[in-house]
């Protein structure tokens, strides 16, 4: 879905350019197992705001988004601000489960879901629930863009994280132009630092790769008109699981603010992509390399720390969270 729904007042300026997210979370009954909207409207009675919207307050709003709960939250140029928004609307989500149906959430790349429960014998208004690629992404290294698939017999739903960067206001065509170039450079800095980052249990590791059959691939793209003709890019790589941490989300938002950068510095852009170090980070991607996604991120931190994109204390404060 489009995030940057609207411009904002500028906070205090961390970033080069206003970023979004518009990450995907799961009301669940007490097994852990996903109830989607269209449940707590047909079983439970519950009026939304429009056709999709759950909640919506200031700055962050609920959706729907098939059988995910999808967080809308206005975008920022600086973490402290987005990072607010964030945590606000996840516990937005966790208060209206709790409130209104005394049912919990789960912030996951991966949750179980019943077709039996929410699919047989039910209405159209539940096949949302078993249909994934419903709004397209591009693949830039195939050049085609992603089919809709029935998931009427895949036992699990998946959340991502996507990122939102909004063009420069003195360019607003610059990703329509460099996408592909631009999307090179965030899985190399973003999609790999995002398998790169410490899980705490094996779960996690567990449903990333289970979301790995059908999202999270590398190369995964949408290019956005939001409000007021302002235009962007959506990275549809990474999972829902930075937005639990605000120094994961610094982490990964500070890489994307250097890709946006190095997108207007193309010498320095050109270096990286065509530095043989990176060569197998999609595979990295593809496969959850780890081990290998580390090796890569430091040599990413040390670049753009001598590249001066990144400072050295953002360098030491971003290695404890991927060693």
């Amino acid at each position: 879905m489009p995030l940057l729904t609207k411009l904002i007042q500028k906070g205090n300026k961390v970033f080069d350019t206003n970023f979004g997210t518009d990450p995907e979370v799961f009301v669940v009954d007490e097994n852990l197992s996903c109830v989607p909207p269209a449940s707590l409207r047909e079983d439970h009675g519950f009026k939304f705001v429009d056709e999709i919207t759950l909640v919506e307050e200031d700055d962050w709003k609920i959706i729907e988004d098939g059988a995910a709960t999808e967080i809308n939250v206005a975008p920022a140029d600086n973490i402290d601000t987005l990072y607010d928004r964030i945590s606000r609307a996840i516990d937005g989500v966790r208060n209206f489960a709790k409130d209104n149906f005394n049912l919990g959430i789960k912030v996951s790349p991966a949750v179980s879901f019943s077709t039996k429960d929410f699919w047989e014998g039910r209405g159209e208004d539940f096949r949302s629930c078993v249909m994934f690629g419903c709004d397209p992404d591009l693949d830039i290294y195939s050049g085609e863009y992603s089919p809709e698939i029935a998931a009427d017999d895949v036992p699990e739903r998946f959340g991502g994280g996507h990122i939102h960067m909004q063009a420069p206001v003195k360019d607003n065509d610059l990703f329509e132009n460099t996408y592909y170039y631009a999307t090179r450079l965030m899985d190399i800095l973003v999609g790999g630092a995002s398998v790169a980052l410490i899980r705490e249990d094996n779960d996690a590791v567990s449903d990333e790769i289970k979301r790995l059959r059908f999202y999270g691939m590398p190369g995964k793209i949408r290019l956005q008109n939001y409000a007021e003709g302002v235009k962007g890019i959506e990275y549809r790589t990474p999972s829902n699981f930075w937005i639990k941490d605000k120094k994961t989300a610094n982490f990964l938002l500070s890489l994307m603010n250097s890709v946006f950068n190095l997108t207007q510095h193309p010498q320095d852009a050109s270096q990286i992509l065509e530095d043989t170090i990176y060569k197998n980070v999609p595979q990295n991607i593809r496969e959850f390399k780890q081990k290998l996604s580390r090796e890569t991120t430091l040599e990413v931190l040390d670049t753009l720390k001598d590249m001066k994109y990144i400072s050295y204390d953002q360098a030491a404060e971003f290695v404890p969270l991927i060693l």
